[in-house]
């Protein structure tokens, strides 16, 4: 609708606004928005562009750099705040590489997170996660500032929700589950070996070495199905 429109400041909604699509995507001014009358917000709604420039040793533009640097140029909208509280679901990629968010406000009744969702928000410090069930692949990738997360409620975390979340600190999960001390517990008593991802910025991560003979790493994940993950 209004995708790629620069110099697009400000909207009004009115009750129970659809927003499709792509309908601000790259609209990189728009900073004045009320989405809390807004009831679905769709794929790739307020994200935007992202370039990688080659530059020189001087850091101009150039063809080729023999120094290896890029800058990286965002052209998603500047909102700042995103009231989600009457919405009831949030497409994938809505809000990714938004890098002016900090708050996003959701409605309780939103139980997925898509993948990408809110990917690249480098400054988002505040959401509350504690009703979502699902949170999907790339979710909160490099969302750098976000300290906490509450995932009590959440009975699926798909790969890399959170990967390279390097200021993440506290992850509460369902009480349902079981912690990676646990899981690699019992990794330990059937015999496969792995490495506690915690260590490498992964919250709810595990490091394995694949770098063994096919029947070997079969083996070891017909043991984690049987005897683990159960």
């Amino acid at each position: 609708a209004f995708a790629y429109h620069a110099s697009l400041k400000s909207v009004t909604l009115g009750e129970n606004a659809q927003i499709g699509k792509q309908a601000f995507y790259s609209c990189t001014s728009l900073a004045d928005i009320d989405l809390s009358k807004a009831a679905r917000i769709g794929e790739y709604a307020f994200s935007g562009d992202e370039y990688y420039i080659c530059t020189d040793e001087n850091m101009q533009f150039a063809a080729v750099s023999t120094e290896g640097e890029y800058l990286t140029t965002n052209h998603s909208t500047a909102l700042v705040k995103a009231d989600l509280s009457s919405a009831t679901s949030v497409g994938q990629y809505a809000f990714a590489m938004c890098p002016e968010l900090t708050e996003v406000v959701l409605n309780e009744n939103i139980t997925e997170i898509p993948q990408y969702a809110f990917a690249s928000c480098e400054n988002l410090t505040s959401i509350d996660l504690s009703k979502v069930q699902t949170v999907g692949e790339y979710a909160f990738m490099e969302t750098g500032a976000l300290e906490t997360v509450d995932l009590s409620a959440a009975t699926k975390l798909d790969k890399y929700a959170f990967v390279n979340g390097k200021a993440l600190s506290s992850v509460t999960l369902n009480p349902n589950g079981v912690t990676i001390d646990e899981v690699e517990k019992r990794a330990w008593e059937v015999g496969v070996a792995f490495q506690d991802g915690r260590m490498f910025h992964g919250p709810c991560h595990l490091r394995i070495n694949l770098a063994l003979p096919h029947s070997r790493v079969q083996e070891a994940m017909d043991r984690l199905a049987k005897y683990v993950f159960i």
